[in-house]
């Protein structure tokens, strides 16, 4: 026996709706997700699947990693780019007076070492044999809303690539596996 969906309250009226829209409802309302990401580069955009983050072994420095697909954690720590995938990529650092500081809220220029947060982006859109568009912004930010060094970072950014831009927010979970040392396989 099939029944139909139980009803949704809004307004103090019952609506039906499929069990899958209350869900996606749900998830929207609550900022569920990884993460989500306006705009392309080169022709190619970013359907945010996982968002995770590594800590460096330096207290001031993370890399924070945008996927198209899921699992990223796991790929990432084989040392392997995702066949197939986009990603957008943020190394971040943060200084006082030259000497290394802790990660913290606030704005993370990129690639400016004149200021005490600093960020170093890549795009990265690879085929199916890990092959593919590399680009880096020419200018944006990476503010970052919260931070947590065990468990998650979240925030939001604003990148500019030549004439184009992408711009978004992330909530990224702390992946405990250590970041290797170069992303040379592909999976």
């Amino acid at each position: 026996m099939h029944l139909p969906p139980r009803p949704v309250w809004r307004g103090g009226r019952g609506v039906r709706a499929p069990p899958a829209v209350v869900l996606a409802i749900l998830a929207t309302a609550c900022g569920g997700g990884p993460g989500s990401v306006e705009g392309s580069v080169a022709g190619r955009s970013l359907q945010v699947a996982d968002a995770i983050f590594f800590a460096r072994t330096s207290p001031n420095q993370a890399m924070v990693v945008l996927s198209s697909r899921a699992k990223a954690c796991e790929t990432s720590s084989h040392g392997a780019n995702p066949a197939g995938a986009t990603l957008l990529r943020f190394t971040l650092e943060a200084w006082t007076q030259g000497v290394p500081s802790w990660l913290d809220v606030g704005d993370y220029k990129v690639d400016d070492r004149a200021d005490k947060r600093a960020i170093n982006v890549q795009f990265l859109a690879f085929d199916a044999s890990c092959q593919g568009l590399p680009a880096q912004p020419s200018g944006g930010t990476v503010t970052l809303d919260e931070v947590d060094a065990q468990t998650k970072m979240a925030g939001s950014f604003e990148l500019k690539f030549d004439s184009q831009s992408l711009r978004g927010e992330f909530e990224a979970t702390h992946c405990a596996n250590d970041l290797p040392s170069q992303f040379a396989a592909c999976e």
